[in-house]
């Protein structure tokens, strides 16, 4: 009778998750929004490219590659993950991975920094900074052909820091003229020979530009005040104070929705934090203790959780945040967040 009743059980559950299965293939159960986080874990000499489904704490290997990955960033259809990694000559250079037949692809002959690379809005193009010549410049990989192109403008001594604009029609990017300031160029002047605007038109030190995803304003570090700060302004405007920094290597990251500014700072000698600005409220939020070390913040698509590297004791893990708590009374100061894995970057 036992034997029976577990075969019994056995088999229900099987058709349970089969039947499960054609509905959510249908579209006929409202599923909890997808959430997907691309990581990159080194333990005992071994690396290995993670995809977290983030809603049900599930794993899945997508690329064993032991030489280290950085920078890794999806494409706008969710198809394809880029990233920037050694290669077997000791030197960085940007992949390309599709999720779905696990091909890896790489220009040839290019290497790059390990700094961020971004995906126009189409996925068309990726950007990213490159040390191949004297100065550091802007290049931009063709993701059809894998072409690969160099940012080169007559007066401007080095360029980087590449940043779309929402419809990827423009390349905003900083650059050394008469001085260090943050320029836009048409995305067709990539393959043809026509110059930039001056997109922040100040004296003093303006880099770093991040475009908001929703609209013309763009978010940028300035010293204009004597002390690095986050500014945003849009075309015509007169640049918004946001908040100062202490530390001018910040990482800005908009919120899907284009409220909010996610960056970081380091308020002590020690260790740094994870701040939300309420473009709305003017309010700056603490969201993490800033006697750790937080880094590299990232959204979900649907601007609820916040993913970042929590650095402690020289190991690294992926945390990821549910911003429900800017809700509460006390912040998101202490509250709990769920870590994925040790040794592990964004």
């Amino acid at each position: 009778m036992i034997r029976l009743l577990a075969r019994v059980l056995l088999i229900l559950t099987i058709l349970h998750g089969v039947l499960m299965g054609i509905a959510l293939a249908a579209g006929h159960i409202d599923s909890a929004p997808r959430r997907e986080l691309a990581y990159y874990i080194h333990r005992h000499g071994r690396g290995r490219v993670v995809l977290l489904d983030v809603n049900r704490s599930l794993a899945v290997t997508l690329l064993r590659h032991d030489p280290y990955v950085v920078s890794l960033a999806w494409s706008p259809d969710g198809e394809t993950l880029a990233f920037i990694a050694y290669d077997n000559i000791g030197v960085y250079r940007p992949y390309l991975l599709n999720i779905t037949s696990r091909k890896l692809q790489s220009p040839d002959r290019q290497t790059s920094s390990n700094e961020a690379i971004l995906w126009s809005p189409d996925g068309r193009h990726i950007a990213f900074n490159s040390y191949v010549g004297p100065h550091p410049s802007i290049h931009v990989i063709n993701t059809e052909t894998l072409d690969v192109s160099q940012l080169v403008i007559d007066n401007i001594l080095w360029n980087g820091e590449p940043s779309w604009s929402p419809d990827g029609a423009e390349l905003a990017f900083t650059g050394r003229g008469q001085s260090i300031a943050v320029y836009a160029i048409p995305a067709e002047c990539l393959q043809n020979d026509c110059g930039p605007r001056l997109l922040v038109d100040h004296p003093a030190t303006d880099r770093r530009p991040a475009w908001s995803p929703v609209d013309g304003q763009i978010a940028f570090v300035s010293d204009r005040r004597g002390q690095s700060a986050i500014y945003v302004t849009a075309a015509g405007q007169e640049p918004r104070y946001i908040a100062s920094l202490n530390f001018g290597s910040t990482s800005l990251a908009w919120s899907p929705d284009g409220r909010m500014l996610a960056f970081t700072d380091a308020p002590r000698t020690v260790g740094s934090a994870i701040y939300i600005a309420d473009l709305d409220s003017s309010r700056v939020h603490l969201i993490t203790a800033s006697s750790e070390v937080h880094a590299s913040p990232s959204w979900s698509p649907d601007g609820r959780m916040l993913a970042f590297v929590s650095r402690r004791i020289n190991r690294s893990a992926i945390a990821v945040m549910d911003l429900s708590c800017l809700e509460q009374p006390v912040g998101c100061q202490g509250y709990s967040h769920q870590f994925v894995e040790r040794d592990s970057h964004v």
